[in-house]
């Protein structure tokens, strides 16, 4: 999930920029956007480590994907507005997709500790962590062979947290608040569906 996680970040923040200047002339205004987005990225973690805490991290981060997904899906649609309309909504939705952005980073470590438990959770995130910088080369070749506009990329950014959605559903969550455990429905059906074999253990005695 960090793997796919990493292509929509990697677009939104080496495009939206980009996407900005294409259509807004005023560079001071994109600077200060910029700056604006930074601290929704910042405050949304303390928000979704909240969210978190009380929920667990199975609903938020299905939350998360599917409006994230969202948000990219529809934010080349703004190019089709101007002035001060086209503006204001860069700035709802440049704000939105940065405090969005920001739940990968407080969900993931939890995720990470739930289903993995405790123990070595340092080394288990680490582990997580690094499909992040596979992400990152990938998403570095897929920018250089593949020569689109950036509204394309967002609609594929959007594609991507879709199907890192249908794989979020699976995930088992223990921790989960008891009106809400329906949500494990995927992740029990996959569990008895599984074929367990005991082991033998061979002493070398005859």
């Amino acid at each position: 999930m960090m793997l796919l996680n990493c292509f929509p970040i990697s677009v939104l923040t080496s495009s939206l920029k980009i996407f900005g200047q294409t259509y807004i002339t005023d560079d001071r205004f994109l600077s200060t956007i910029t700056a604006v987005t930074s601290l929704f990225n910042s405050g949304g973690r303390v928000v979704w480590g909240a969210v978190v805490d009380r929920y667990s991290f199975k609903i938020p981060i299905c939350i998360q994907l599917t409006t994230w997904g969202l948000l990219l899906f529809t934010f080349p649609l703004i190019a089709y507005t101007s002035g001060v309309s086209l503006k204001i909504l860069f700035v709802i939705w440049s704000c939105a997709l940065f405090f969005f952005m920001s739940g990968v980073f407080s969900m993931m470590p939890s995720a990470t500790g739930t289903i993995f438990g405790p123990v070595n959770l340092a080394v288990n995130y680490g582990l997580v962590y690094l499909g992040f910088a596979f992400g990152s080369v990938l998403s570095l070749l897929v920018s250089l062979f593949w020569k689109a506009s950036p509204e394309l990329f967002f609609t594929f950014s959007a594609c991507v947290c879709l199907v890192t959605l249908g794989l979020a559903i699976w995930l088992d969550d223990r921790n989960l608040p008891r009106r809400l455990r329906f949500m494990n429905w995927f992740s029990n059906h996959c569990l008895s569906s599984r074929v367990y074999r005991p082991l033998t253990v061979s002493t070398g005695e005859d």
